[in-house]
Order: structure tokens, then sequence, then C-alpha cells
């Protein structure tokens, strides 16, 4: 018998690509009673190109060493579960950023390819987040939540046209910013 994905003690990379029509990622009502936590020893996984996730479920306990996620082509996921380990969090060609919950070790958050989004709102509690990387959001005009970048060193822009980013957010006093006709790099 194959156990399930998450009760492989081992598994350290996952990525789930193409499955299209799935609208709930972890427990449902019929999930069965558990005894250990799920995917113990995770440390990186690829959400792509699931079109109809909306859910993602995770227990307490779930996930404890997962450092890095990558969600791509996922646009009705509305929230992101609580990962203490997070590090690295990175969302390409979603129509909406999901709901993060409070991430106190996350360092770097990528955001590229949200064609339609005219504001993009930040979430709080991210007080480790050294890296912000915002692409290709051609619709893009403004950013909320910048005041709480405190903790930034780099951030950078690229071909995001709308978004005139160097006269709104000189007041946080970056050290150098970097402009060139795609991209602007402002660095503390």
């Amino acid at each position: 018998m194959i156990p399930a994905l998450g009760d492989l003690q081992s598994l350290r990379y996952l990525c789930i690509r193409k499955m299209y029509t799935l609208k709930t990622f972890g427990y449902t009502a019929s999930s069965e009673e558990r005894r250990a936590s799920k995917f113990p020893a995770l440390e990186l996984l690829k959400l792509w190109e699931m079109y109809e996730l909306d859910r993602w479920i995770v227990k307490d306990g779930d996930f404890p060493r997962l450092r890095t996620v990558s969600i791509c082509g996922c646009p009705l996921l509305k929230s992101l579960p609580h990962f203490p380990s997070l590090v690295n969090l990175s969302f390409h060609h979603c129509n909406q950023l999901p709901e993060i919950q409070e991430v106190l070790k996350l360092e770097s958050l990528k955001i590229e390819g949200f064609r339609d989004i005219f504001s993009l709102d930040l979430p709080p509690g991210l007080p480790a987040l050294k890296n912000l990387d915002i692409s290709r959001c051609n619709n893009l005009v403004s950013v909320v939540g910048s005041s709480k970048l405190s903790s930034v060193e780099k951030l950078k822009i690229v071909k995001c046209p709308k978004l005139d980013i160097v006269n709104k957010w000189q007041q946080y006093h970056f050290k150098k910013i970097s402009t060139t006709r795609d991209a602007t790099v402002i660095s503390i």
C-alpha cells in the first residue's frame, strides 16, 4: 500500500501541477482522524496551474519545516495557511493576493504577473521581510501597506508601468534607487 503524500516522512520537495479542477487542498470534512503531523520534512512546495483551487486547509503542526512556497496559476485561492518556518513566498499569475497570516520569518516576497489588479494590499505581520519583488503587474497603480516595510532592504519593481514607485516611496529613505526603462531597484 502506498502512503498518502503527507505521510512520506522524508519528502523534502513537492511540486503539484495541472490539477485543473481541484478545489480544496488539505483536509476535508471526510478526512480521517490523524495521529502525526503531515509533511514533516517538506521544505519546498510548488502549487502550479490549479485554476479552481480556492481553499487550502492545514492543521496545527503540519508542514513544520516548510521554508519556500511558490504558487503559480491559482487565481481563486483566498488565503494562505500559517506556516511558522516560511522564509520565501512567491505568487505568479494569480488574480489576487491571497490573505496571508502573520509570517514572522518571511524574508522574501515575490509577486509577478498579476495583470488585473490595480491596488496591491501588502499583508501585515512581516517583520523580517528583506526583499520585496513586484513584477509584470501592468495595471498596478498603488501599493497599500507600504508603511509596514521598515525591514525591507531591497525593493525591486519590474514592468509595472503605472506604478510611480520612486516618487511615492522616497519617504522611506532608501539609500539607492536604480531605475531603467523596465525596472526600479531600491536598496537600503
